[in-house]
C-alpha cells in the first residue's frame, strides 16, 4: 500500500467537518427530491392546462430547474460514489469508499470523538456498521447474539489493520471500498472476531462466503436481458466473431440459450470451488485440435456450474483462445416438442454451430444422444461425430455409467472428446456452494437462511441421503426447509427446521429429543413386553442400545445403533422380538429389512447383496437388492435370519457392516448402516440350549459355553466379536405359551372388530386349552399359530358362511 494511504489512515476529518458532510448529504437528498417534485408538478400542471409539449420542454425556467437538479445530483453522486481502487491511485482513504462505507466511517468517527478513547478502534467501526441492513443480516446468519456483539463493541483492536485489510479486498476486485469489504476486514484482522468465529466453529472462508452471499441478496438488482433490433445491430458478436467470418445461426437462435449473455447479466454463478476442474476444461477448449470435452460426474455434483464458470470467464475475456466466442446451450426439449423432425433440427443446429466459427455448443446428458437412434437407422451420434470432425467445439455432460456405455465404448466418438472428471464435493466446499446459491431460495420463499442451517443441510444430506450427491441434495433439503418455515409463517431457516424436514423425509429422529419421544424410550421395554413374552435379557439389551444411540452418548458413531446375535431353538421369539421392536419404536412392523440367509449359501450369492458383477467391457446397471433397500429405508431393523446357513464369503461382507457401519455396492456407492439395528438369528446349538436350561445351568454359563462352541464349529472369532451382544433365548414354558396365546387372540379379536365389525367372544378355559394343544418344547410357539388357525379362524369363517351374525362365541367344545 502506498505511503499516502498509510498517512490518511491516521489522519481523519474533524468532528465539525463530519457534521457538515452528513448535513450536506441530507440536504442533497432533500434538494434533489424537492427539485424533482417541483419539476414534475410544473409539467403536470401545464399538461392539464392543455399546453403544447414542445413549449413545456423548451421553457427556460423549466430547463433551469432540470439543469439545477442534474447538477446537484451529479456533484454529490460523484462525491459519494468513491474512486475504484488500483495500484496507480494515490488518494486519501475516504476517497476510495462508496457512499455506504463513507457514512459508516463518518458514524464511527462521531462515536470516537464523543468517547474518551485516545484512538479510534475496531469497536467504533463495528458500532457504526450495525445500522446497515447487510451487516445485521450477516450477524443473524452467523448466529451472533446480542451479548456477543456487546463484547465486540468494546474491542480495542487496531482500526488501521482493519481498514488496510478492507483496502486489500477492494483492490482485488478493482472496486470502491464498500460495507462488505469493511466487514470482511473486521472478521480477518480483528483478534476478537477471529476468536469468536473460532469459538463458534465458523471458518474464515465460511464467514467471508456469508458476507458475499448477503451482499448478493441485499444489493440484488433484477437482471435485464438486452434484446431487440438496435441491440442486434450494435452487438455483432451475437452471430459474428471479431474476424467477421462467422455465419448466421437461425436454428440455434431459436432452440438454445446464450450462456454468455446470461453470464453478462449476472444469471450464472461462478463455480469458485471447482477451480481445478474449470481450468482443466479451459485448457481443452483452448486447444487447436480435439478441443471438445465431456464433464463426467454423478447427477447433482455440479457439472453445469462449471459450464457457467466458463461462460463467465469468456465474457471477462480471461480465455484468450476463445475471445469473440459465444457459449450456446442446446434446448433438446424444445427441439423434441416442435412440429419439425427432431433429427432434422438437430442436424441443422450442429451444422450451424460447426460452421459459425465462434460457437461452442453445450449439450447436457450427451450420452442420451449417443444411444438415440431413429426407426430407419438415423444415428444422432453419427451426426455429432461428423460435426466434431469438422471443427465443432462441444461441451457435454454425462454420468460415469452412461459415459462408459454410450461414449467410451464408441471408439470413434471417444477419440474426439477429452474426459474431465467431476467428483462429489467434500463438506466444506458443499457449504460454500450452498451459501452461494441460497439467496435464490431466500428470495422465492421470503425467508432468511442461517449458516448453521446450511451446515446442517450438508451434514444431514451427506449422512442420510444416499441416492443423490452433494451439493444438489443439500440445496434441495435447504429449499424444503425454507418452504417448511415459510408455510408456518416464519422468516428464519434454522438448524432445527432442517432437522425437522430431514426427520420427516427419512423417519429418522434427528435433533434434540422431544418430550413424546422421551416418554416412548422410557416405556419402550414395557411396550415390547405387552406383545412379547419373557426373554428379558434380549429385550433389555436392544432397548438400552437404542437409548444410547438416540441420546448420542456413544463415542463411536460410525457403527450401527446395535448389533445382536440371537441364539436359541426355533419358535422362542427371536424374529418376533425384531417385529415388536420395529412396531414399538420405528412405528411399523414393516420397518424391517429381512434376509433369509438360507438363500445365500453359495459364493455367488454376494451379487444379490451388492449387485451383479461387472465383466470386462460391461458396466453395472443396478445395485444389490440389500444395499438398495437400506438406501431407501436407512432407519430400520435389519434381520438376518438363520445366519449360520450363509456362505462364509457373505459373513465376511457383514464384518465391515458390523464394525464400520457401511458397505460399498457394485456401483461404488457407500451405503450407511449407522441408523439400523442389526439382528442376526441362529438355531445353532439349539439342542444344547434346551438341555442346559432343563438342567438349571445358570444363564451366564450357558452363554459362555455356547459362544465357545460357536467359535469352534460355526463362526469365526472375529465375526462373533463384532456383535454388541450374543443373547441366548430360553425355551418357552407352557405358562409362557398361554400368555402368547392370549396376546395372539387379542390381536385377532381387534382385527375382526376393526375390519369386519365382528365381535369375537372367547369363553374361559379356551386360552389354556389352546396353550396345551400348541405347546411343544422342541418347536416353541410355532405350533400355537397353527392351532389358532385351525381351531379359531376356521370356526369364525364357518360361522360367517352360515349366517350374518356379528357376534361369534368360541367355546371349549369348539376346540376339542
Amino acid at each position: 500500500m502506498n505511503s499516502n494511504l498509510n498517512q490518511s489512515l491516521n489522519k481523519w476529518p474533524s468532528y465539525p467537518w463530519i457534521i457538515f458532510l452528513q448535513v450536506a448529504w441530507l440536504f442533497w437528498n432533500i434538494l434533489t427530491l424537492g427539485l424533482t417534485l417541483i419539476t414534475a408538478w410544473i409539467i403536470v400542471s401545464r399538461i392539464l392546462e392543455n399546453q403544447d409539449v414542445l413549449s413545456i420542454i423548451s421553457d427556460s425556467r423549466l430547463l433551469g430547474l432540470w439543469f439545477l437538479t442534474a447538477l446537484v445530483w451529479l456533484y454529490w453522486h460523484g462525491r459519494l460514489k468513491g474512486v475504484k481502487l488500483s495500484l496507480e491511485n494515490n488518494r486519501s482513504f475516504l476517497t476510495y469508499c462508496s457512499a455506504p462505507a463513507k457514512r459508516m466511517i463518518w458514524r464511527a468517527l462521531r462515536l470516537f470523538y464523543k468517547s474518551s478513547e485516545n484512538q479510534m478502534n475496531a469497536g467504533h467501526l463495528l458500532s457504526a456498521m450495525q445500522r446497515h441492513k447487510g451487516t445485521r443480516i450477516v450477524f443473524v446468519r452467523l448466529g451472533i447474539t446480542t451479548d456477543e456483539l456487546t463484547g465486540l463493541l468494546i474491542s480495542h483492536d487496531s482500526l488501521v489493520n482493519v481498514l488496510t485489510q478492507s483496502f486489500t479486498y477492494a483492490r482485488t476486485e478493482s472496486v470502491q471500498i464498500s460495507w462488505d469489504h469493511l466487514l470482511k476486514a473486521l472478521f480477518t484482522a480483528s483478534s476478537k472476531w477471529i476468536k469468536l468465529l473460532d469459538q463458534k466453529r465458523i471458518t474464515q472462508s465460511e464467514a467471508l462466503a456469508v458476507i458475499d452471499w448477503t451482499k448478493k441478496d441485499v444489493d440484488y438488482k433484477l437482471p435485464r436481458l438486452r434484446s431487440g433490433l438496435l441491440h442486434d445491430l450494435l452487438t455483432p458478436r451475437r452471430n459474428i466473431n471479431r474476424a467477421w467470418t462467422a455465419r448466421p445461426t437461425p436454428v440455434l437462435d431459436r432452440f438454445s440459450r446464450n450462456l454468455t449473455e446470461l453470464a453478462q447479466v449476472g444469471l450464472l454463478t461462478s463455480a469458485k470451488v471447482r477451480k481445478r476442474e474449470a481450468e482443466e476444461a479451459i485448457r481443452v477448449l483452448s486447444r487447436s485440435e480435439q478441443n471438445s470435452l465431456v464433464l463426467v460426474g454423478e447427477p447433482g455434483v455440479g457439472k453445469t456450474s462449471i459450464v457457467g464458470d466458463i461462460a463467465l470467464k469468456m465474457i471477462k475475456e480471461d480465455i484468450p483462445a476463445l475471445e469473440g466466442y459465444k457459449l450456446i446451450s442446446l434446448d433438446i426439449g424444445a427441439m423434441v416438442g416442435s412440429n419439425v423432425s427432431f433429427q432434422q433440427l438437430f442436424a441443422r443446429a450442429v451444422t450451424e454451430a460447426s460452421g459459425s466459427g465462434n460457437t461452442i455448443l453445450f449439450i447436457g446428458n450427451l450420452d442420451q444422444l449417443g444411444k438415440a437412434k431413429a426407426k430407419e437407422g438415423f444415428d444422432l451420434s453419427a451426426i455429432l461425430l461428423g460435426a466434431l470432425e469438422h471443427n465443432l467445439q462441444l461441451i457435454g455432460t454425462s454420468d460415469p455409467l452412461n459415459y462408459k456405455k454410450y461414449i467410451e465404448n464408441n471408439a470413434n466418438l471417444v477419440q474426439l472428446f477429452s474426459r474431465v472428471n467431476i467428483p462429489e464435493l467434500n463438506f466444506n466446499n458443499a457449504v460454500l456452494v450452498a451459501e452461494d446459491l441460497s439467496y435464490k431460495i431466500e428470495r422465492k420463499q421470503k425467508v432468511l437462511i442461517t449458516l448453521k442451517a446450511i451446515k446442517e443441510a450438508v451434514e444431514l444430506s451427506q449422512r442420510y441421503l444416499h441416492t443423490a450427491k452433494l451439493p444438489d441434495k443439500a440445496i434441495d433439503l435447504l429449499d424444503e426447509a425454507a418452504v417448511y418455515v415459510s408455510r408456518r409463517g416464519g422468516v428464519k431457516v434454522t438448524k432445527e427446521a432442517v432437522e425437522a424436514v430431514m426427520s420427516s423425509k427419512t423417519n429418522i429422529p434427528i435433533g434434540d429429543i422431544s418430550a413424546s419421544e422421551k416418554d416412548k424410550l422410557l416405556s419402550l421395554e414395557e411396550n415390547i413386553h405387552k406383545q412379547f413374552i419373557n426373554q428379558d435379557e434380549a429385550v433389555r439389551s436392544v432397548v438400552e442400545a437404542l437409548k444410547r444411540a438416540r441420546l448420542g452418548v456413544s463415542a463411536n458413531k460410525k457403527r450401527p445403533i446395535g448389533t445382536f446375535l440371537f441364539l436359541g431353538p426355533t419358535g422362542v421369539g427371536k424374529t418376533e422380538l425384531a417385529k415388536s421392536l420395529a412396531k414399538s419404536y420405528f412405528g411399523n412392523e414393516d420397518m424391517i429389512i429381512r434376509l433369509d440367509m438360507s438363500e445365500y449359501q453359495t459364493k455367488d450369492s454376494v451379487y444379490r447383496l451388492l449387485g451383479a458383477s461387472v465383466n470386462a467391457g460391461d458396466i453395472a446397471l443396478a445395485g444389490g437388492t440389500f444395499t438398495e433397500a437400506v438406501k431407501k429405508v436407512p432407519f430400520a431393523v435389519v434381520l438376518l435370519d438363520e445366519i449360520e446357513k450363509a456362505h462364509p464369503e457373505i459373513l465376511n461382507i457383514f464384518l465391515q457392516v458390523l464394525d464400520e457401519g457401511r458397505l460399498t455396492d457394485n456401483l461404488g456407492n457407500t451405503v450407511d448402516f449407522t441408523h439400523t439395528i442389526i439382528i442376526a438369528t441362529s438355531n445353532a446349538q439349539a439342542r444344547l440350549i434346551q438341555e442346559q436350561v432343563r438342567s438349571n445351568i445358570p444363564y451366564e454359563q450357558i452363554k459362555e459355553k455356547l459362544t465357545r462352541l460357536l467359535i469352534q464349529e460355526s463362526f469365526k472369532p472375529e465375526f462373533i466379536n463384532r456383535f454388541d451382544g450374543v443373547i441366548v433365548f430360553k425355551p418357552l414354558t407352557e405358562s409362557e405359551i398361554e400368555q402368547i396365546a392370549e396376546i395372539k387372540l387379542n390381536k385377532l379379536i381387534k382385527h375382526l372388530k376393526d375390519s369386519k365389525d365382528i365381535e369375537l367372544v372367547v369363553e374361559p378355559g379356551v386360552i389354556k386349552k389352546l396353550a396345551q394343544l400348541g405347546y411343544d418344547p422342541a418347536f416353541g410357539a410355532r405350533p400355537l399359530e397353527r392351532i389358532i388357525r385351525e381351531k379359531i379362524e376356521t370356526k369364525v369363517a364357518s360361522e360367517l358362511l352360515k349366517s350374518d351374525n356379528k357376534r361369534i362365541t368360541i367355546t371349549l367344545e369348539n376346540i376339542t
